[in-house]
């Protein structure tokens, strides 16, 4: 897979650093091998793209917070046409430890990787706490300490969730069991990625997915912490703050276009997640428009 990728530092420090990251894939093939630098991770602020661990696909979407262990080969691949963009995480080795070791003090001796799962579930309050702080040094308005402070909070946020999550779905079962049910939730993963802003039913995922829909639903909430519906409703609202921080005035048309059934059940569900009405967070992104972060980007 050819693929153009453009990365600008937004905030850069002896401890942290923070990066905004575009991909454009010229095709939905899988790209060459690479060897991560650094542990980091990443959110998803927009698109989609698959994380290849040897056999192993994980999903990366807004509603996920992607790891990378530094010397970790993976490949990937864009199942959905428009590339994504991201804001990458990293910490300074030895203050990334310290923080671990909080968790697990004899992890350091036995040289595991930084993240031992591939990815965690960002939720609504994460997520916009991710925009926040990366408007907040894109522009300049959080610098020096005040940023680094932000960032290792945000951080050790993200590792606390990491790690509170880290048993989520090991019951005991055979392992091509827990394999299947694995690959399931991924490939349903894909397809709302792909299908959030249109109707569809259970029966119909399901039977992309090889399962009845009773099965699905267990599978999907026991490896995720959330059901279907509210998965789907997540990535429309994430969907809904990157078109506000572009700027859109029309509230109906946003509503219609990510699949809600009207302005109204969009506005209540937007201020029910993120505690503030769709005009208000519209008001303070464009104040300090996301669209000027990735704007004049290098290539990396």
């Amino acid at each position: 897979m050819a693929q153009c990728l453009k990365t600008k530092a937004l905030f850069r420090s002896p401890t942290v650093y923070v990066g905004d990251v575009r991909c454009r894939p010229t095709d939905g093939g899988c790209s060459c091998e690479e060897v991560s630098r650094n542990d980091d991770f990443a959110f998803v602020r927009r698109g989609v793209f698959v994380k290849h661990v040897g056999r192993r696909e994980y999903t990366a979407n807004p509603n996920h917070v992607v790891f990378f262990n530094r010397d970790e080969p993976y490949r990937v691949s864009h199942p959905i046409a428009g590339g994504d963009d991201c804001t990458a995480f990293s910490v300074r080795r030895d203050v990334l430890a310290s923080m671990l070791a909080e968790h697990d003090p004899a992890a350091l001796e036995r040289r595991t990787p930084a993240f031992p799962r591939a990815e965690v579930t960002c939720d609504a309050a994460l997520h916009l706490r991710h925009l926040r702080l990366m408007t907040a040094v894109a522009s300049g308005e959080l610098t020096d300490v005040g940023a680094e402070e932000q960032v290792l909070q945000l951080v050790r946020e993200v590792i606390d969730r990491s790690r509170a999550n880290e048993s989520r779905g090991r019951r005991s079962r055979r392992p091509k069991t827990d394999s299947a049910h694995r690959d399931r939730v991924e490939a349903t993963k894909r397809i709302l990625s792909q299908r959030y802003a249109t109707p569809t039913s259970l029966d119909e995922i399901a039977g992309v997915v090889h399962t009845s829909p009773y099965h699905l639903c267990r599978v999907f909430r026991e490896l995720t912490g959330r059901s279907i519906h509210a998965y789907r409703t997540d990535l429309r609202l994430r969907a809904a703050l990157h078109r506000l921080a572009e700027g859109e005035r029309d509230l109906t048309r946003l509503a219609l276009d990510l699949g809600f059934a009207d302005h109204g059940h969009f506005s209540n569900a937007f201020r029910r997640v993120f505690r503030m009405s769709p005009s208000a967070f519209r008001g303070i992104a464009t104040r300090r428009s996301l669209r000027e972060m990735s704007r004049n980007v290098q290539v990396s």
